[in-house]
């Protein structure tokens, strides 16, 4: 066996504390292609999170691919590194910690987003580490129409991207909805809402359930990537709610619950998991 051939078959590697917990070999590695990159499993690593983010929530990065993240049950922001799989820093909304059921974080024009089950939207500045800042709050409205689960920001439109997980409304159920807040008016761009036909998920992939947990924006095309947790499935659909791409989660093994999903303008995909009782993971899928 060649040297390169060996170095190909122990590729894939979990990490913590930047020491491999186990190396796997990938005889068969499986390769995909979402949002116009390509990937295979032995370009896979996994590295397991402070306790502090065992209930990890959302993922976001900003324009100088810095990597944020919160947990579900508290506003508290971190900053990661996830080459190296460790914490530089957070910082907490309000004194202390505003307490609720978090499901989305976004970076925008330099301020912070936070937004819970229910609709409830937060606006912050960066904070040093360890530190405590203010912060804004917007009652959406969004909650009454279906459970929030997942936000992003759109540059092309200056916008958040908010995701509906469940409707609560007949008028949203059999669609995965996607609104759109202006954050020129702080306001619903309700002419410019995103919904996709969940029947043509079925064709893709033989069911109509999902329920999605995290969105992101593809760099350049402008697509839109979306994770769920529970179907284990990754979906790429354009700006307009076309389907593109409807596939199982890669390895999905590793993947015990994805809540959070970011994607580099490099094209490293980035997902992260809740604990479910262990420590949370954040699983970076290096493109070709």
């Amino acid at each position: 066996m060649t040297i390169s051939r060996l170095v190909s078959l122990i590729q894939l590697v979990l990490l913590v504390g930047g020491l491999p917990l186990f190396q796997a070999c990938a005889e068969a590695a499986e390769s995909f292609s979402v949002g116009g990159f390509n990937y295979d499993e032995t370009r896979f690593s996994q590295w397991k999170l402070p306790k502090s983010l065992r209930e990890i929530s959302g993922l976001a990065l900003d324009t100088r691919q810095r990597l944020f993240a919160h947990n579900d049950e508290q506003a508290v922001i971190f900053q990661l590194d996830y080459r190296k799989g460790r914490r530089v820093k957070k910082f907490t909304l309000g004194d202390p910690a505003i307490r609720g059921d978090f499901e989305g974080i976004a970076v925008a024009n330099d301020a912070f987003y936070l937004i819970d089950s229910a609709g409830v939207l937060y606006a912050a500045t960066e904070g040093e580490d360890n530190s405590t800042v203010s912060y804004r709050l917007t009652r959406t409205g969004l909650g009454e129409r279906c459970e929030i689960e997942g936000l992003e920001y759109e540059s092309a439109s200056d916008s958040l991207l908010v995701l509906c997980k469940s409707p609560r409304q007949k008028a949203l159920k059999g669609y995965v909805t996607i609104f759109r807040w202006s954050l020129k008016t702080n306001n619903l761009d309700d002419g410019k809402t995103i919904q996709f036909d969940r029947n043509a998920l079925k064709d893709s992939v033989g069911s109509r359930e999902l329920h999605p947990s995290g969105i992101t924006v593809v760099p350049g095309s402008g697509h839109l990537l979306i994770v769920a947790a529970k179907e284990r499935r990754l979906l790429e659909l354009s700006a307009d709610g076309e389907l593109i791409s409807a596939i199982e989660l890669p390895t999905a093994k590793y993947h015990r619950q994805a809540e959070g999903i970011a994607l580099t303008t490099e094209g490293d995909l980035l997902l992260a998991d809740e604990g479910g009782g262990k420590r949370g993971r954040l699983s970076v899928y290096a493109a070709d």
